[in-house]
């Protein structure tokens, strides 16, 4: 999960999905999800959908490669 600006509250949650298989996601499903499970200051006002995320010669995710996608 990372953050991103917002005018408002300064940051607010942005949540990477990994697509797996032929399965067919979007933002708008995964955020119906989350509103019938969670609090709406939970829910993650964006949702990326990757097949794969940035990772570190280590096998870490790659954050700062994350953090230049949001500008």
């Amino acid at each position: 999960m990372g953050v991103i600006a917002d005018a408002l509250y300064g940051e607010v949650g942005r949540a990477y999905i990994l697509k797996a298989g032929d399965v067919d996601l979007s933002a708008e499903d995964l955020k119906a999800w989350c509103a019938e499970r969670l609090a709406n200051f939970k829910i993650p006002k964006k949702f990326d959908i990757c097949s794969e995320l940035p990772l570190l010669a280590n096998g870490k995710i790659d954050k700062v490669t994350l953090r230049k996608d949001v500008d």
